[in-house]
């Protein structure tokens, strides 16, 4: 399992993941958010994420730490993962 992060104003949204053998898709474990101040954060972040969704929310594909877009094995309404 990887984390990665994205950050807001106030809050960091968090993404776990596990990466395929191939490496050509994930699968998402959870995607969710912590108050910048409020929050104990996790200590080792991989790097940033960026979500793809179609047009009902739901989570198509992934950009891991900038690298190329991914494919998700379990794709979800954004706010489905826990």
């Amino acid at each position: 399992m990887e984390i990665y992060a994205d950050h807001g104003i106030n809050w960091v949204w968090y993404l776990a993941v596990d990466t395929s053998d191939d490496n050509n898709a994930v699968t998402i474990l959870a995607h969710y958010r912590l108050h910048c101040v409020r929050d104990e954060h996790p200590k080792k972040v991989s790097g940033r994420f960026e979500l793809f969704e179609d047009d009902k929310r739901i989570v198509t594909g992934v950009r891991l730490a900038g690298g190329q877009k991914l494919d998700v094995i379990n794709p979800q309404h954004i706010f489905s993962y826990k």
